[in-house]
């Protein structure tokens, strides 16, 4: 009874298969059509009563082929196919279903039509240009321009590769033009082809006009890449820092950021300390690492912020890869960030034999060019008991200062003095910093230029720590033997250097001083230092 409404709807037993068995979604295929191969969609219908048009309820693919037998593998979640259900070839199933060239369904009136021996109408002319790509989101027109007048026009759609056509009806228009409009929403996982064939109706005939089930137009769709959200965050790094001064920092965010955080770690904290910004203006932010906090020999941070959806990251650096600020002890009148010094140096010694009195004048300019480079230039006016006139003369140097708490200086300087004329130098090194703890040495030696005769050594150490933010302590020893040779000059010296106003450095010096171990004196100066 199967086979005989089979050749009613229009089948040939040639291309029809029975199920044999189901193992799973692997199901067997007795009487295999010879035209099937690997890869090819087969669909299992039914019959529903009182319909000659059979209805699909499975399809699957062909996975294997051996003479008549065919081993068909369906898709998960087809329902339970009985012993002896039909299978055909997907493409002619819809062929028969929606029409083809070589297969039409035809209404009884187009059967007496036939039958009466009207002639059969010339092969359609339809002209249509077809899409390439389109995009989600956007609009799918389909036209075409037909030279015959038909009743109207079915575009047989199917977005992606599975599932069976739907049926939609174009516009008609003027002169033979047909044209549809398809909306494309948001894009779907894995849907990447629009297929479409058409099916014209004219005087109750259908009959496919382009392409075909089997062979239909594919349109690609592009995921069309959302554009990018603007997302700025402007911030300047320090890389370096002054130890014991809150470090401030600064960020503008866009407006697809809030409430932003700075997460830093200081030397020998474990855990980052989170602390939020300030709100300044419109987008710019502002947070001050306390000074407490700000320690040698570096800290650590990184700033974080909700984005649009509420979730926190970072927006400049991260916790496995904070930026780094170096913290140093630079010189006390670093914190104003000038590079010009000018110091005034005044020192008087009194050794309380006759006459034995000694006066120096010292005016010294400093300039700093990196922060590991410093060069000075200097003039001096020094009166001393030995010399019958004052003597005069300059200097000229450079300090090299290397991992944040090594200096070099080398010093060049000359001296007129009553018996001629005096060339010199001195080599220094400092162990630490200027401001904070620090120890350090020199040695000088100058000499007559006309007969290289000695003119004098020089011989220092000291050590100094720090008191306050703004004061330093020094202990200082001296020797020299400046114009008198054999005839030692030692000093003991104590220093207090001062910071005020950002701008100004004073330091006092006091002591005693002896000449030869049978003479000793009072030792005083003092010194004021301008930046700008």
């Amino acid at each position: 009874m199967i086979s005989v409404v089979l050749l009613l709807a229009g089948l040939q037993p040639a291309q029809i298969g029975s199920v044999g068995s189901r193992h799973g979604d692997l199901m067997l295929v007795t009487k295999a059509p010879p035209d099937w191969r690997v890869g090819l969609s087969v669909a299992v219908f039914e019959f529903l009563q009182g319909k000659q048009d059979p209805s699909a309820f499975a399809y699957g693919r062909v996975e294997a082929l051996k003479k008549s037998r065919a081993w068909v593998r369906l898709q998960p979640g087809s329902p339970k196919t009985p012993r002896g259900a039909k299978v055909v070839a997907r493409f002619v199933l819809e062929a028969l279903l929606h029409g083809s060239p070589g297969a039409l369904t035809r209404s009884q009136a187009a059967i007496e039509e036939a039958d009466n021996g009207t002639t059969a109408q010339s092969p359609v002319n339809i002209q249509h240009r077809r899409p390439k790509q389109t995009f989600w989101g956007e609009s799918l027109w389909l036209e075409i321009a037909a030279d015959r007048v038909f009743d109207q026009v079915e575009l047989m759609l199917r977005i992606g590769v599975g599932g069976s056509f739907r049926s939609v009806l174009m516009s008609k228009g003027k002169d033979g033009h047909w044209s549809y409009k398809l909306e494309l929403g948001k894009a779907l996982p894995k849907v990447e082809w629009v297929n479409y064939y058409l099916v014209a109706v004219s005087g109750g005939v259908r009959q496919v006009v382009l392409a075909s089930p089997a062979t239909p137009y594919r349109v690609r769709i592009q995921t069309r890449p959302r554009s990018a959200r603007r997302r700025t965050m402007v911030h300047h790094p320090p890389g370096r820092w002054n130890h014991g001064e809150a470090l401030t920092l600064l960020a503008q965010l866009d407006a697809v950021y809030s409430k932003p955080m700075v997460h830093y770690r200081g030397a020998g904290q474990g855990r980052f300390i989170t602390v939020p910004m300030e709100k300044m203006s419109a987008g710019v932010f502002e947070v001050a690492i306390p000074a407490a906090h700000v320690v040698a020999p570096r800290i650590r941070y990184y700033i974080s912020a909700l984005d649009e959806n509420g979730n926190r990251h970072p927006v400049f650096a991260r916790a496995m890869g904070p930026h780094r600020v170096k913290i140093v002890r630079g010189r006390l009148l670093d914190g104003t960030k000038k590079r010009n010094h000018v110091f005034v140096d005044y020192r008087y010694i009194d050794r309380g034999a006759s006459g034995d009195i000694s006066r120096r004048l010292d005016l010294r300019y400093e300039r700093a060019f990196f922060p590991f480079l410093v060069s000075r230039i200097g003039f001096l006016r020094w009166e001393e008991g030995a010399l019958a006139k004052p003597a005069v003369g300059g200097e000229a140097g450079l300090e090299l200062r290397m991992k944040g708490y090594l200096s070099l200086t080398a010093d060049l300087q000359t001296i007129a003095y009553g018996a001629g004329s005096a060339f010199g130098y001195r080599f220094g090194l400092r162990v630490g910093d200027e401001v904070g703890a620090s120890i350090g040495g020199s040695y000088g030696y100058t000499f007559d230029l006309s007969d290289n005769a000695p003119v004098g050594e020089a011989l220092s150490f000291s050590l100094s720590v720090p008191l306050r933010k703004r004061l330093q302590f020094a202990g200082i020893f001296q020797s020299d033997n400046f114009f008198r040779p054999g005839a030692d000059d030692l000093k003991l010296l104590a220093r207090l250097t001062g910071r005020f106003i950002s701008m100004l450095q004073i330091s006092g010096t006091g002591g005693i001083a002896t000449r030869g171990g049978d003479q000793t004196g009072v030792y005083f100066g003092a010194a004021l230092g301008l930046v700008f």
